[in-house]
């Protein structure tokens, strides 16, 4: 009795030693993030020519800590200038740290940036207000001043030629009276990033926000409709409307019972990366919008599986004798690769390429469907997805060589 008794206590330590060791290894994931870059060293006479805002992070961590590490900027990307003194092209590794012992930085990308420092300009540009968020229910938005309504902005001379506005971000957060705040200008790149190669002087402006009741006016935010599902393994992580909340005119009973707006469905099939899209709302009948009803929306995927995405133009393989490819469209493929980080981190189109089959390919437009074969890519990794599926190459009969 006592030995059975014995080996019951030994079968319940080593079960409960298994599900500690199982909770351990699946109470951790691996997340990439847009991680944003920050500039020190810098030469007051010198600027930045390249769109600098973000740097692709992959971190390990246990799940308790993946709502953190978005909540606290736990992870910190920093370029050094200070060795730099001159005009001209370096190469610059980030330095990435967190914070918290519990995440462990596993990669990032690129692992070296390839900067042209130029000389600094500056030009005068008008400001423009720009408004998240919403003031309270049965209140609007009568008018924005900002003081001053211009500022100075310092970068590369390229690029200060080409910008005429700014933007001051107002982030509303259900007010019911008017108020008066401080605002910093940005201009922000097509990703809907901040970018940080550029100084503004003031750093701030004032900003006063006159706001009204108003029973036939109301401000709401935006609810998400989706269609299809996103691949095995890959979630959705963020996402972002621009502008945030839309405000909306009708009768009084009926935008009382309006706290949000549904979208056009958001197709989330075939998607392994994050992307933007437009949609539009669904508003009740006898509801107005006030503004158009276009918003841009961006979707952030998140994965534990480590993946990069890879532009190439395609070459050509077993082309028809006496032909020759004139066209092809579009010029370009994407593909996403999947595999180890560190591998991921050499890929280039040195070592991946897209060899497009021919064989039977006739004078003319051809439409030739693309397989994941036709990617040569390293041992060690696989193609997760690519688009487009199927590319138009026209062919024409080549010329003899002469003799």
């Amino acid at each position: 009795m006592k030995k059975l008794w014995f080996m019951e206590l030994l079968w319940i330590v080593a079960a409960a030693i298994l599900l500690w060791l199982v909770v351990l290894v699946f109470n951790t994931r691996t997340i990439t993030l847009n991680v944003p870059l920050t500039i020190t060293g810098l030469e007051p006479n010198l600027a930045i020519a390249n769109d600098l805002s973000t740097i692709r992070v992959s971190a390990q961590m246990k799940l308790a800590s993946g709502r953190r590490i978005k909540a606290v900027n736990s992870i910190d990307a920093n370029l050094d200038f200070s060795e730099v003194a001159t005009v001209g092209k370096y190469q610059l590794q980030p330095n990435i740290t967190t914070s918290l012992a519990e995440i462990k930085i596993i990669s990032f990308y690129p692992e070296l940036f390839n900067i042209e420092v130029v000389s600094r300009s500056s030009r005068a540009v008008s400001l423009n207000p720009q408004t998240t968020g919403f003031v309270a229910s049965g209140y609007s938005i009568k008018n924005i001043t900002l003081s001053p309504d211009s500022v100075v902005v310092s970068g590369p001379e390229a690029f200060i030629n080409t910008v005429t506005t700014a933007i001051v971000p107002i982030k509303l957060t259900g007010q019911t009276t008017s108020f008066v705040t401080t605002g910093e200008p940005a201009i922000i790149n097509t990703a809907g990033q901040k970018l940080i190669n550029l100084s503004f002087s003031p750093e701030q402006v004032t900003v006063s926000v006159e706001i009204s009741p108003g029973s036939s006016f109301k401000t709401v935010g935006l609810k998400p409709i989706f269609s299809g599902t996103l691949p095995t393994g890959y979630w959705l992580s963020t996402l972002e409307f621009r502008p945030q909340a839309l405000t909306i005119k009708g009768d009084g009973a009926k935008l009382s019972a309006i706290e949000s707006l549904a979208t056009t469905p958001i197709n989330l099939s075939e998607h392994y990366s994050d992307f933007r899209d437009k949609v539009s709302v669904d508003l009740p009948e006898g509801v107005e919008l006030l503004e158009l009803n276009l918003i841009e929306v961006t979707v952030g995927i998140g994965t534990a599986v480590n993946t990069r995405e890879l532009v190439l133009l395609p070459k050509y393989a077993n082309v028809t004798a006496g032909f020759a490819v004139t066209l092809v469209a579009p010029a370009t493929a994407t593909v996403v690769i999947s595999g180890p980080p560190e591998k991921l981190a050499k890929l280039s189109r040195a070592n991946v390429a897209l060899e497009l089959d021919l064989r039977g390919t006739l004078s003319g437009l051809n439409r030739v469907d693309i397989t994941k074969e036709m990617f040569k890519i390293p041992e060690g990794v696989t193609v997760v997805n690519f688009t487009p599926k199927t590319l138009e190459v026209t062919l024409t009969k080549s010329e003899p060589a002469q003799t």
